[in-house]
């Protein structure tokens, strides 16, 4: 399989310039430059092409080279390319074409920083200060593999910092997939740098794509593009969406159980070293193709009986099956040279303990072995940037004996994390675990837990990887081939990667208590007949339900909460209601909808159906994992009010008169709305009168806080708001409310060296707040809702074990501790809590959250008054609490 991205040998393809399709890529003249190019389609374009040994002889099918002459500094871009409106809007075309050395087109930011997100067809994010872009017709590319290769080059800009000076990108679109791009990578991370130099993304062109789309965003400073390129790698080796019959789901669940063992806990160095993902869209066409095609299909129900999923003793009978069933040399032949010493079918995979470890004291020490190697797994700490878990290798050395030398063990630093104590490990290295044993569908798996090493590698050897996955000969997909959602195979291989770290890591079964192995066929079945990025997201979301976890979430979601309604929403009982309009935004007394008015139905695709309210709730409930009701109706507010930006949506509305109208509008980007409503509001820490202060904690931030510490301590009450993230606020806040040190709730992280949570282990942490000055010791009130979660919780768990005020408002959302993010093959990525939390009298947090002292929640009549209710009653509690305090 392909793993490198470098290119070689640039030079020696020769200058073309293409009118792609029927578009005209870029032609003559600008006014103050002088464009010179070449149009002609070569004949190897014409026609699909294999993939040539050398890329220097692969098909270019475009290049595109900027050879600007700038006269009197004049300013210009080449035809066929043009500057997003809202970079327009913000100072007009940013960009010229320059004349030094080389010939080149140079990005320049705009006087002015545009807002927010573009509704235009460039991905602008608004992050960007100069874009270009230009768009190309792709239907004759339709499944092909395209390289797209720019040099580039960027200039500093002004300020401290080292920031990425901006990216390149591109895009698939077709007309229906609207402000959604069929596909989308950049070079955020990489376009950096004075030197010229060439960066490529790998293309796979859709079979529904029309039109191709690339660009430049600027960051800070300044990009020069010298030179643009399209080369045909071959066939994308995307397939196509098709139903799995029975047998066929039965296998891909057998194998998908013995992937996570081997994935997570064999020992070998060729796991260690594995690109799993390429692993996966190998062997998933092989172990499909084990199954008859002729099998019937029948319901899903029929298909999961007696699912791999079940561990058990196998009769004598299912025993003989299995060691004729096809499946088991297809499992032999892709995991044996990753995991060598796995045992598949057979008596040596047997074992009395069907279901866990099997413990083998005794057993011979191999000729050669040195040391003994096992996986530890601190959460799940399999992937970077997964801080605080962690995942190693454990090595210890041996005697002349085979006795573990204890204390002398190291950890191996597999994924780039910090070693969790320095450079040994614990003492308690290596129990007499031996291997894991289960039993599915008849077929006997042994799962090695450790294996012994020599001077080179773990024992037993095995035979080279070729390709880049796990076994020699020739790859189910074609070289270079670049995983998306739109490609059967790459789906199936996310759900059952996905899969498998729940199953192992997930830390709240014992709460949640859901039959996650019979959820894994389901999956398989959506996934395999998904049609596109969105369905497939769907596909994914239903998956996480049962988990009933409040962090679970799928990205990229910019397509989905890039936009938003010009308005809030808000729980009145069992109807959804307008909290609040933007009016700025063109929402008027008079035509628009007023506070208090019940929402009635939406048409939330924009496909010109409404669809009732009461449907749409039932639907978008099933799509979210949630620990409590209160957070999944938050979502499900969430979901109704945000989209993509510019996409068409018409609500219909009640007015309290009983009158029913519909609006149509189209979403606008979501920070604008949220910083027209921050301003509409009080301020960050704002003058109540008669010396309260109000603080909300989603904006405030440390710098503030320093400004305002002084009058807090001074002030005769406050009132602290937690409806929300505090996204800025740490731990220490609470000390100026303390006079003795506070404790968070324990932090419970899993120490993980077997499979399913077997011979789990917990490592309890806590951390510490201590007192500060300046003390605020006016009486203080603190809000909330079920939009507090995670950290907000935290915060409000010190505040009610130490009494430090009455918690007005309703229960919060129910989950906290550290989140962990698995990257799916695709490009999706997905987000769930890694540790289980106790409150700090030992009781369950998850599910549970904070209960306020004083539970309110808006009503009717108060939303239609444009009263906040709760702050109201938090009011009216602090006052009290001012006058009992008085002498």
């Amino acid at each position: 399989m392909f793993r490198s991205r470098a290119v070689a040998g640039l030079s020696r393809i020769a200058r073309l310039f293409l009118v792609a399709g029927s578009a005209v890529v870029c032609c003559a003249t600008t006014p103050g430059a002088e464009f010179t190019a070449s149009a002609q389609v070569p004949r190897e374009a014409q026609a699909p092409q294999t993939l040539q040994a050398n890329e220097e002889e692969r098909p270019v099918l475009l290049e595109a080279v900027f050879e600007g002459k700038a006269t009197d500094g004049g300013t210009g871009l080449p035809a066929g390319w043009q500057v997003p409106a809202s970079i327009r809007e913000a100072g007009g075309d940013a960009v010229v074409m320059r004349d030094l050395q080389d010939s080149y087109l140079r990005v320049l930011p705009a006087p002015r920083v545009p807002a927010g997100n573009s509704v235009d067809p460039a991905p602008v994010f608004r992050w960007a200060r100069g874009s270009v872009f230009t768009t190309l017709r792709c239907e004759p590319w339709r499944g092909r593999l395209l390289r797209v290769l720019v040099e580039a080059r960027s200039q500093p800009g002004p300020g401290p910092g080292r920031r990425e000076a901006g990216r390149f990108w591109i895009r698939l679109d077709n007309a229906r997939s609207g402000r959604i791009p069929l596909f989308y990578d950049d070079t955020r991370r990489n376009l950096n740098g004075r030197d010229w130099k060439t960066y490529a993304i790998d293309l796979p062109v859709l079979g529904e794509a029309e039109t191709l789309r690339m660009g430049i965003d600027l960051r800070q400073g300044a990009i020069d593009v010298r030179r643009i390129r399209i080369v045909d790698l071959g066939p994308s080796g995307v397939t196509e969406s098709q139903p799995l019959n029975a047998e066929q789901i039965r296998n891909l669940e057998i194998f998908a159980r013995i992937f996570g063992f081997v994935r997570f806990f064999h020992p070998s160095d060729e796991c260690a070293s594995v690109d799993w993902n390429e692993f996966l869209v190998d062997a998933i066409p092989r172990v499909v193709s084990a199954a008859s095609e002729d099998s019937a299909r029948p319901d899903f129900s029929e298909a999961s009986a007696g699912s791999a999923s079940s561990a058990g003793s196998a009769s004598s009978a299912g025993s003989a099956a299995a060691a004729e069933d096809p499946l088991v040399s297809v499992l032999r032949d892709v995991f044996g040279p990753v995991a060598p010493a796995l045992e598949l079918g057979g008596e040596t995979a047997r074992s009395d303990a069907w279901g866990g470890t099997e413990f083998r004291s005794g057993t011979q020490v191999p000729e050669g072995a040195i040391e003994v190697v096992r996986w530890y797994h601190y959460g799940p700490g399999f992937q970077e940037g997964n801080l605080p878990y962690r995942s190693y290798r454990e090595r210890a050395p041996i005697d002349s004996t085979g006795a573990v030398q204890k204390g002398r063990a190291r950890w191996e630093d597999v994924f780039g994390s910090q070693s969790p104590d320095g450079s040994r490990a614990s003492a308690g290295f290596i129990d007499e675990s031996y291997r894991y044993v289960v039993e599915l569908e008849g077929i006997p798996v042994a799962v090695p837990l450790q294996l012994y090493s020599d001077v080179s590698a773990t024992l037993p050897h095995s035979d080279p990887i070729e390709h880049g996955i796990g076994r020699a000969g020739e790859p189910s997909k074609p070289a270079g081939f670049r995983m998306v959602s739109e490609d059967r195979t790459t789906r199936l291989a996310a759900v059952i990667l996905l899969w498998n770290v729940a199953q192992h890591f997930y830390p709240y079964f014992d709460e949640v208590k859901c039959d996650w192995m019979s959820e894994l066929a389901p999956a398989l079945k959506a996934a395999a007949t998904a049609r596109g990025q969105a369905e497939f997201i769907a596909t994914i979301e239903r998956l996480l339900v049962p988990l009933e976890d409040g962090h679970a979430g799928v990205y990229p979601y910019y397509a989905r909460n890039s936009g938003r309604l010009p308005l809030e929403l808000v729980w009145v009982d069992d109807q959804i209601a307008v909290s609040w309009i933007d009016r700025e935004d063109g929402w008027q007394w008079n035509s628009g909808p007023r506070a208090g008015d019940v929402i009635l139905g939406i048409d939330l695709e924009d496909t010109g159906n409404i669809v009732g309210v009461s449907s749409l709730v039932d639907s978008l409930a099933r799509q979210i994992s949630s620990p409590t009701e209160d957070w999944r109706r938050q979502q499900i507010l969430d979901r109704l009010t945000h989209g993509r930006i510019g996409q068409g949506r018409t609500v219909r509305f009640r007015s309290a008169d009983g009158d029913s109208f519909e609006t149509t509008y189209a979403l606008i980007p979501t920070q604008e709305v949220e910083s027209r409503r921050h301003l509409r509001g009080p301020a960050t820490i704002a003058q109540l009168g008669d010396g309260l202060l109000y603080l909300d904690t989603r904006r405030v931030d440390e710098a503030l806080l320093r400004k305002y510490w002084n009058a807090l301590a001074a002030a005769r009450g406050v009132i602290v708001d937690f409806r929300g993230y505090p996204e800025h606020l740490t731990q220490q806040f609470f000390g100026h409310w303390l006079v003795e040190p506070a404790v968070s709730p324990s932090w419970l992280v899993a120490a993980d060296r077997a499979p399913d949570g077997f011979l789990r282990k917990h490592q309890i942490r806590v951390w510490t707040v201590s007192p500060a000055l300046p003390r605020v010791t006016a009486p203080t009130v603190f809000l909330t809702d079920a939009r507090a979660i995670s950290k907000a919780e935290t915060f409000l768990t010190i505040v009610d074990e130490h009494d430090l005020g009455p918690i007005v408002g309703s229960a919060t959302a129910g989950t906290t501790g550290n989140r962990f993010t698995v990257a799916l093959p695709g490009g999706l990525r997905v987000t769930l809590t890694g540790m289980k939390v106790r409150k700090q009298d030992g009781s369950d947090f998850h599910g549970v959250g904070v209960t306020p002292d004083v539970h309110i929640k808006p009503t009717l009549d108060g939303v239609r008054s444009e009263r906040d209710e709760v702050f109201e009653r938090g009011l009216l509690e602090l006052q009290s609490l001012i006058e009992t305090k008085a002498p």
